[in-house]
């Protein structure tokens, strides 16, 4: 399994969650197990409860996001908070496929698996338009599931 470097949580911790900044795009590339990458990560903190939530465009999921869904949840573990990475309803099957077909441990693939939320192409369209940026993609999500996602955060049981 990946390990995101421990620094790189404690800044999300630091840097986000505390601050209550909504959306954080690292700038600093993390090492992890040899390969650089820069988390993307956005959190939303209610009251006590945060959740980190991954916008999973159609050709990311076709790429695999696995690496990328193991950090967020690490970090998610560390915080004691649930994961929740957001997928096209289209998707959903893709996303299973990848998860099955990596070599993580059982319990990892389900915990994975347990994390998939979906959203629907019409609710993606109204919400989002399908030219957005990024940034745009994770503002009009926050602005357009918050009940939704009070109602995950809150009504998340883990497997």
């Amino acid at each position: 399994m990946s390990r995101l470097d421990d620094k790189a949580i404690d800044f999300v911790i630091n840097n986000v969650l505390r601050k209550g900044i909504k959306t954080y795009k690292s700038q600093e590339d993390v090492d992890i197990d040899g390969d650089t990458c820069t988390p993307d990560i956005t959190a939303y903190r209610l009251n006590e409860i945060v959740g980190i939530i991954e916008v999973e465009t159609e050709e990311e999921v076709n790429k695999g996001s696995l690496k990328q869904w193991k950090e967020y949840l690490k970090i998610a573990d560390k915080l004691g908070v649930p994961l929740r990475i957001y997928i096209p309803d289209t998707k959903y099957d893709d996303a299973v496929s990848v998860i099955r077909k990596s070599n993580c441990d059982m319990s990892m693939k389900r915990r994975l698996k347990s994390c998939l939320a979906t959203y629907s192409q019409k609710d993606f369209d109204k919400y989002i338009g399908k030219k957005g940026s990024r940034v745009k993609i994770n503002k009009k999500i926050a602005d357009g599931f918050v009940d939704e996602i009070v109602d995950e955060l809150l009504n998340h049981e883990s497997d």
